[in-house]
């Protein structure tokens, strides 16, 4: 009848100490997650996620309309992230070029 208090009274204490350790930062999984690699995936997911609705209405089209392909799911999911992918990459560049073409605007501007 009571089951749930015995298994909340082991949850909380170990949460606890999950969230502590990822606070500490000293953990194996920490250091997995703070690799360049991760930290690069993570920059790209909030463009990932506005993007990839276009990636896949492109991805359909190119499929189907263009190459003919059969409605394979798997195929879109491969060519929609990969198209999301780019589409991020040309994203982040252009905003690179806008910071510093603005950025020298203004110097300029200054002066």
């Amino acid at each position: 009848q009571y089951a749930f208090i015995k298994r909340d009274l082991l949850f909380l204490p170990i949460s606890c100490l999950i969230v502590y350790i990822f606070v500490c930062g000293k953990g194996a999984i920490t250091k997995v997650l703070n690799n360049k690699l991760f930290i690069k995936i993570g920059d790209f997911s909030p463009y990932g996620f506005l993007i990839h609705p276009l990636a896949i209405l492109i991805s359909k089209i190119v499929l189907y309309k263009v190459f003919c392909f059969d409605k394979n799911t798997l195929v879109l999911s491969i060519v929609s992230f990969m198209i999301t992918i780019i589409l991020c990459v040309a994203y982040l560049e252009t905003q690179k070029i806008y910071k510093k073409t603005k950025t020298r605007k203004l110097k300029y501007e200054s002066q």
